[in-house]
């Protein structure tokens, strides 16, 4: 592993313990299917599909080499959210139908 590679690991891997990590953004708007990102990913994360792109964050190294190819800036990378709640935290979730919790 190179040496960026192995401080992103450490990064991602404290990040994910406090709910951050370091990920890509894609900007669908701006997006035109070109595949230029596809083409430059030496992972595969980046797949053409008939919808667009598909990301396969699993196989991403952020070696960014996709942002710096993507002709139309739809890609970038930033601090963003893991996806893994903190479960002390979390609150439970309640389902009333709308009828019974407006007559009660």
């Amino acid at each position: 592993m190179c040496p960026v590679g192995a401080v992103q690991n450490i990064i991602h891997s404290v990040g994910s313990r406090f709910g951050f990590t370091f990920k890509m953004r894609f900007a669908k708007e701006k997006c035109v299917s070109c595949a230029t990102c596809v083409k430059t990913c030496p992972m595969g994360s980046l797949q053409k599909q008939d919808e667009g792109i598909s990301y396969q964050i699993l196989n991403c190294i952020t070696c960014r080499q996709c942002e710096a190819t993507c002709p139309r800036a739809a890609i970038s990378f930033g601090l963003g959210k893991s996806g893994r709640e903190n479960e002390e935290n979390k609150k439970p979730e309640i389902s009333i139908p709308v009828e019974r919790a407006l007559n009660e």
